[in-house]
Formats: structure tokens, sequence, C-alpha cells
């Protein structure tokens, strides 16, 4: 009898972490780690008792975790995961459309997701599109410059939201 398999050494530890978590609890925290003492760090985690402490609110930085997690659910074919990190990430997005962190999670979503898969590409774009003054920072338009179809695909989401009306923007383009 043959089941799945998971082969996890080409991906971020820390996303991993979260479907171990997400497997568990159907749900995932946010648990940073000490990036120059792992070894320390996964014996402190098995040593932990009660639930897991998660990042606060105002760190901005979990977004590009909530795309790793959403990559890595579309990878190993986790569709109830994916939607929560898609949930998530649009959550940390309403708090956290002004930082570098969501130009990072942009460009990892860019990066890390098919342009076939328009779940996480389009939260990213209806966060640019919704908070169109982003568009005057150098960094968010070298951003557009660089990231492969992102202009585009941010043209045409908006002009399917003025063809449609906002509300009518329910297909994928």
């Amino acid at each position: 009898m043959q089941g799945n398999s998971f082969n996890f050494l080409d991906d971020d530890p820390e996303a991993v972490d979260c479907i171990v978590q997400y497997f568990y609890t159907f749900d995932y925290k946010h648990r940073p780690r000490a990036p120059d003492d792992a070894a320390e760090a996964g014996t402190a985690l098995q040593e932990q008792s009660g639930p897991p402490a998660e990042t606060p609110a105002s760190d901005a930085s979990v977004m590009v975790l909530h795309v790793k997690v959403y990559a890595l659910a579309e990878k190993y074919s986790i569709t109830p995961l994916k939607a929560l990190a898609l949930e998530k990430f649009r959550v940390a997005a309403l708090d956290h459309w002004d930082t570098d962190s969501f130009l990072v999670a942009t460009r990892e979503a860019y990066a890390s997701t098919i342009s076939e898969d328009k779940g996480m590409r389009n939260a990213v774009l209806k966060t640019l599109h919704e908070n169109s003054r982003l568009l005057d920072r150098e960094s968010v338009q070298e951003l557009l410059r660089r990231v492969e179809f992102l202009a585009f695909d941010l043209l045409m989401y908006s002009r399917q939201l003025s063809r449609h009306g906002a509300f009518g923007f329910g297909r994928s383009f």
C-alpha cells in the first residue's frame, strides 16, 4: 500500500513548521526562531508546553510567511491550508500594506506561485489597487518593473474592476 509522502528538504523551515502545526490544530501561528542557532531553537520547541506563542500582529513580516505557506499548501495539495494562508495574508495586508514586508511578500507571491493560481496574486493586486498611493513610492515602481507580470496583472485587475464594478470582479483574468 502506497501513501502520500512529503519531501520538505528544499522548503522553508518556518513554512514547514506551519504545515505541521496545521496537521495537528487546523491552524498555524508564526513561531520565530533564532536563525543562528537552529538546533537550540528546535530543542526549545520540543520543550515548550502549552500553545505556541504567536508573533504580535504588528509584525508585518508574517505576510511573507503566509505566502510561503500558501505556496507549500499548493505544492502538497493541502487545499484547506491554502485557503487559511490566503485569509491570514489578507488580514495582515489590511494593516501592513504600507511596509517593506508587503513588497517582499508581493515578490514572493509572484516567485512562488504559478500564474494560473490567482488566489494569492489577486490578494496582492487587490491590496495594491485599494492603496494606489503605493504607486508613488520608488520602491513599488521598481517592483512593478522587475517582477514579471506584476504590472500587467495590476493593469488588468484595474481594468476588470472598471468594467464590472468593484462587486462584479468574481472571476480571474
